[in-house]
């Protein structure tokens, strides 16, 4: 390559970390803004090297522990499925998209994938999974309770044991937005749809344990919990106060929040679902570049510098989907071998947040969330 004056190439290598980056720019313009970037990148690393604990109420536990974590390879445990039935719901792109690929290796009889849209996602699904002859995808829309029932109902009526259950799908909004039944969006989409679906599903879980073969359900969590204030928690209808906009204090923590309202709902469920042999745990697939974040309220240079960190920091779909399969699929999550109920990060078992561990917020929430979905 020819040489000259102003050419200026970079090399920025991290100890710890899967990350290389080589960027050749020829003026002074490209020179200035590649400066920038790599100024911006060193001041976080230095920052979070030396302000670890701060970051500890950010991203646990601890920041430059989080990055070692995003930037490790996870194991992908299997386990043979064959006769087995499995739901993934949220399974067009992303997260739900690769476990499903993932599981399918391991020739369930039957996969079901709940997404939105299914008539028009059938065919790019179907190429995804490349081939597997026991695909079925089904409408299922979040936003709307009568959906979710009509998911269920159909499942039903096929008589097919349920071995497996996903509950992944998920939405992050930074504005209020009201579902179909007047719910707020990612609260209905993220929590209330999720535990109206494993509820109605129930029925075939216990039927599949009737016979002696545990079946497990798995949320798909976020270590986002961990920041949640979770103002609202003082109201004792808290549900209903997250659903009216004059009580609620910050939309913006929204997601995060619903997050928190998975582990409640896990740690709930699994106190019933002990008794009739059904595992339930929540896991953090950490963070994953995946198009969870196109709602983000950031201008143009505000994109830019999260698409930079997420190339940086955050993990593939499919990397972050063999948490979601190692709690599918691992013997270590059986009754047998520890508590119902538990949250993991990485295929580890952890503790979720302090305020995710108090029961009489985790009552009232049920309570209220049970109210909801029944009417």
């Amino acid at each position: 390559m020819a040489k000259r004056t102003n050419d200026i190439v970079l090399f920025v290598l991290v100890e710890k970390g899967p990350l290389s980056l080589c960027v050749s720019v020829v003026n002074p313009l490209e020179t200035r803004v590649v400066l920038f970037i790599s100024f911006c990148h060193f001041t976080l690393l230095i920052f979070a090297s030396f302000c670890e604990r701060t970051f500890e109420n950010i991203i646990m536990p601890g920041f430059w522990n989080f990055l070692t974590r995003q930037w490790s390879t996870l194991p992908l445990y299997r386990r043979d499925l064959r006769g087995q039935t499995v739901i993934v719901t949220g399974a067009n792109v992303g997260l739900g998209l690769e476990t499903a690929k993932h599981l399918a290796t391991m020739q369930p009889e039957h996969i079901i994938l709940g997404v939105r849209d299914a008539d028009h996602r059938i065919e790019m699904i179907a190429g995804e999974l490349q081939g597997y002859r026991g695909l079925s995808v089904w409408e299922l829309d979040l936003s709307k309770f009568e959906s979710v029932r009509a998911f269920a109902k159909r499942f039903e009526e096929t008589g097919w044991d349920l071995n497996i259950l996903v509950s992944n799908a998920g939405v992050a909004l930074y504005n209020w937005k009201h579902s179909y039944d007047g719910n707020e969006l990612s609260l209905q989409t993220n929590h209330l749809s999720n535990y109206l679906l494993i509820s109605l599903l129930r029925p075939s879980l216990k039927k599949t344990a009737a016979k002696g073969i545990e079946p497990r359900i798995v949320v798909v969590g976020s270590n986002l919990h961990y920041k949640c204030k979770f103002e609202e928690k003082r109201y004792d209808d808290v549900i209903t106060a997250l659903n009216d906009i004059k009580r609620t204090t910050n939309i913006r923590e929204r997601y995060p929040l619903t997050k928190l309202l998975n582990v409640y709902m896990t740690r709930h469920l699994a106190s019933t679902l002990t008794g009739e042999n059904i595992s339930i745990h929540c896991v953090s697939p950490g963070l994953c570049r995946t198009h969870l974040g196109r709602n983000q309220p950031f201008g143009f240079l505000g994109r830019i510098f999260s698409a930079f960190f997420m190339l940086l920091i955050g993990r593939s779909a499919e990397m972050g989907s063999r948490v979601v399969v190692f709690a599918a699929v691992h013997e270590d999550l059986k009754i047998e071998n520890g508590p119902n109920g538990r949250y993991w990060i990485d295929c580890d078992d952890s503790e979720p947040s302090p305020l995710a561990l108090n029961e009489e917020i985790q009552h009232r929430v049920m309570a209220d969330t049970q109210s909801i979905v029944e009417e």
